[in-house]
């Protein structure tokens, strides 16, 4: 059936609406499974995320995660089909304990959502990613950020800019999406969840300790800002849909 032009504005709006929209917790992120377990004395972690970014594919890649030469898990980055995307973070939990704490922030400077303040363990991942553990009283959260080159672009035009919804899917809290910045290299995609339901058990049952030194001690990394604007979010689900529209195949770093 051939549709008149009002038709085609009106169905062209409702489906910006919808991709816009997904800056809200029931879209960005639609499921999220974590998986606990002990294997051969060490406590291992899987979390799988499935993500609604419209259009936009995610490239089918596996980044290690390492720490002075050791293999510490993998990020995966997944585009099983059309408009379907997913991350998942397989992490040895023990071994990575064994790593220093610090403050830090966002590759482009702003606060981290979940962990925000808190101390945390910052992991290198390949191709200049990075993985975090956020460490607070009796919360564990874990988190990523990817940099993706095609959003070098978006962040020259619109600067230091952070849009993570948070979701609560399958009783796992969190926050997920997009932050940009003027430098090359500082734009990506983050995803951090509140693990602590399915992580603190088995850390505790095997009397694993987190190094969690004075915090007077630690080095605070400068936070550029702490939240973006409601009219910076609008600016950045703009960019976020153009590129939706353009079907655009996404490139990491």
């Amino acid at each position: 059936m051939k549709l008149s032009n009002p038709f085609k504005s009106i169905l062209l709006l409702l489906i910006s609406l919808s991709f816009i929209s997904c800056g809200s917790s029931s879209q960005m992120v639609t499921d999220v499974s974590v998986d606990s377990r002990v294997q051969d004395g060490e406590v291992l972690l899987d979390l799988v995320a499935d993500l609604n970014i419209g259009n936009l594919q995610m490239p089918n890649v596996s980044l290690p995660i390492t720490s002075h030469g050791e293999y510490l898990g993998e990020v995966n980055l997944n585009s099983p089909g059309f408009g379907e995307n997913q991350i998942e973070i397989n992490l040895n939990v023990s071994r990575a304990t064994d790593l220093n704490l610090i403050s830090t922030t966002l590759p482009n400077g702003m606060a981290l959502p979940v962990i925000r303040d808190n101390p945390v363990i910052v992991v290198p991942v390949g191709n200049g990613g990075e993985l975090y553990i956020g460490l607070s009283d009796n919360n564990v959260a874990i988190g990523v950020a990817i940099p993706i080159k095609s959003f070098d672009k978006m962040g020259r035009k619109l600067g230091t800019i952070t849009l993570m919804p948070y979701f609560n899917k399958n009783n796992i809290v969190g926050s997920a999406g997009v932050y940009t910045s003027p430098n090359a290299g500082e734009n990506g995609f983050a995803f951090i969840a509140d693990v602590s339901s399915k992580l603190l058990p088995l850390v505790e049952s095997k009397d694993i300790s987190f190094n969690s030194p004075n915090l007077a001690q630690l080095e605070q990394k400068s936070v550029s800002k702490q939240y973006s604007s409601k009219r910076e979010r609008k600016r950045v689900k703009r960019e976020l849909y153009k590129m939706h529209r353009r079907r655009t195949k996404l490139k990491i770093k």
